[in-house]
């Protein structure tokens, strides 16, 4: 069995409202999301904090990535929940959950 590398990513909003994907930098009090097709070259993007969420290993019911903190329905329930990284206080883990 081959070991699976999961691929990194982020979005980030831009403040002209553009959402980016890429690789995600903090600099001087800034978060910056560069592109992967501009991986070969310095452009980068200031994204607005608050936007930025890393790519979940779940996927939505047309195969792209949920990000963190999306908020997402239970189709059976109804109930909505936002998608979170980190340190889980209910089931003490860190990892993926929703809240």
């Amino acid at each position: 069995m081959k070991d699976a590398i999961r691929e990194i990513q982020f979005r980030g909003l831009t403040p002209s409202g553009k959402w980016l994907f890429g690789d995600r930098v903090r600099r001087d009090g800034k978060v910056y999301i560069f592109p992967p097709d501009g991986m070969d070259s310095i452009d980068c993007y200031n994204v607005m904090e608050e936007t930025v969420g890393l790519a979940s290993p779940i996927k939505d019911k047309t195969r792209s990535p949920v990000f963190q903190g999306d908020n997402i329905r239970d189709t059976m329930t109804g109930a909505e929940y936002v998608v979170m990284y980190g340190f889980c206080k209910r089931y003490a883990f860190t990892g993926w959950y929703v809240e």
